[in-house]
């Protein structure tokens, strides 16, 4: 799944709720990125996308964490 896949199956779901708050969690040690793994990784994909939604949906709060095993950590 692409970037703008994702962004697309946010965008349906924004729609389909109006929430008023935006919130992405992205997960560490994710297959998903295959050996570029690092946070630094996780944290550019989060603020990659918090600019697109807050670009796209200006009224609405965005917040992004990375989560882990024991931990949650706000990026952004």
């Amino acid at each position: 799944m692409g970037f703008s896949d994702i962004v697309k199956t946010i965008t349906t779901s924004i729609n389909l709720h109006d929430p008023d708050e935006i919130y992405i969690f992205d997960h560490e040690d994710c297959g998903a990125y295959g050996e570029n793994n690092a946070d630094e990784a996780h944290s550019e994909n989060l603020k990659r996308a918090k600019t697109a939604l807050s670009n796209n949906y200006p009224n609405k709060k965005v917040t992004t964490y990375i989560t882990g095993f024991n931990n949650i950590k706000k990026v952004g």
